[in-house]
């Protein structure tokens, strides 16, 4: 679309009627001509249409998402007679990026497009414009006329919900039209592969080869120390409750289909947070990337990167709190989990006949897409894996061919 913002006029039949009289209930003629818009525009132009008859706003603005997940004006309407509202509408596009973010950084779960009341503007709605927890956009209705009693709630709701459908459909089209080429799937496939070797090497083979140590040391302890015995079956239970554990979760990564991974990186890291359990304190910080897509092999390696970093924090680290950042800056995605836990020696992970297998998967999801990952540590300060991905990937072999 282009940044070119649209000042919508729409039909008479559609503008507000006086403050007294009720406005048209927003049909299903109405709802009918959104779902069948051929393009973003023409969704704005007959939402707002509707939207501004049944609140009577002064001023009704439209805001789309830059690929940065920046509001940017995209339409408006002014009512005909009305005088200007005082909040303009950059200031009112920054206090909702505000509000937004705020929603998102404590956890909430915004309840489809239900209109929401602007802090400190009583007669002032935001409707978000959602599919799932994909945010489209932002329609906000400036100093309404009218009540927003049950009747109209549902209007609007309706409204705005088939907008959010109406431009998720449009998103879909244009996903097929870019369909995955076989080679993206064969190396989809090859990274799940890798990273399912991974969690049973780092989780459940390492877990069954400690309990054979165990055992054998508990045929040598049953006779002569009936106590020790008791402490090392105690011990083995233990780390079989862990492997069983790490095996439930690597077959549940296998079963679950890709709902998670139909969601927006959001919806992916706290999806993959809340599956983690037994984690200690973590903060999950999201900057210019929260309900926006990225290409599929950027999220897969993201995602990938987060979740190694926390299972070795999860198994390794002893830590009290943990902070993952995930940040936009340019055509650059900054990487960031952190820890406060016992921390290592630098080089550490790389040592010994069998090296931390997690570390070179991170290094290598990474490199693959053309970008790089570093891990700071030190005994007792806790550990810092980072790493820079671009937006749009520069494969290894791509810079090897240069």
């Amino acid at each position: 679309m282009s940044d070119e913002v649209k000042q919508v006029t729409p039909a008479p039949a559609a503008r507000p009627p006086g403050a007294g009289a009720r406005p048209p209930v927003a049909s299903v003629v109405t709802v009918d001509r959104i779902a069948a818009a051929r393009d973003e525009a023409e969704v704005y132009r007959l939402g707002v249409g509707a939207l501004s008859a049944s609140l009577a706003p002064a001023r009704c603005l439209v805001f789309d998402r830059d690929e940065y997940g920046q509001l940017r004006l995209a339409q408006r309407w002014d009512s005909p007679g009305r005088p200007e509202p005082a909040v303009s509408p950059s200031a009112v596009a920054n206090q909702v990026q505000r509000w937004w973010m705020g929603v998102l950084q404590a956890g909430g779960d915004l309840q489809g497009c239900r209109p929401t009341t602007l802090e400190g503007q009583q007669q002032t709605y935001v409707l978000p414009l959602l599919a799932g927890e994909l945010l489209h956009g932002m329609v906000v209705a400036q100093d309404c006329k009218r009540p927003l009693d049950g009747a109209t709630e549902r209007e609007v709701i309706a409204v705005a919900t088939t907008m959010s459908l109406t431009l998720h459909a449009g998103v879909l089209r244009g996903r097929l039209e870019e369909a995955v080429l076989p080679e993206q799937v064969a190396e989809a496939i090859t990274q799940e592969r890798r990273r399912i070797a991974r969690e049973i090497h780092d989780g459940v083979a390492q877990g069954l080869g400690y309990l054979l140590l165990k055992t054998e040391l508990l045929d040598r302890l049953v006779e002569r120390d009936p106590a020790g015995a008791r402490e090392q079956a105690a011990l083995i239970r233990a780390t079989l409750q862990q492997s069983i554990g790490d095996l439930r979760r690597c077959i549940g990564d296998l079963r679950r289909p890709s709902a998670e991974q139909m969601a927006g990186i959001t919806g992916q890291l706290r999806s993959l947070v809340g599956n983690l359990g037994e984690m200690p304190n973590l903060e999950l910080a999201l900057q210019q990337v929260s309900g926006v897509r990225l290409a599929p092999e950027v999220e897969r390696t993201v995602i990938g990167i987060v979740r190694e970093a926390l299972h070795n924090i999860r198994k390794h680290a002893n830590a009290n709190a943990v902070r993952v950042e995930v940040q936009r800056e340019g055509d650059q995605l900054h990487v960031l989990v952190a820890d406060d836990g016992q921390g290592f020696e630098p080089g550490q992970e790389q040592v010994g006949p069998d090296p931390h297998f997690g570390v070179k998967q991170m290094r290598e999801l990474a490199q693959e897409m053309g970008g790089d990952l570093s891990i700071n540590s030190a005994p007792g300060t806790g550990a810092r894996v980072e790493a820079v991905i671009p937006v749009h990937p520069v494969r290894a072999n791509q810079l090897n061919q240069r």
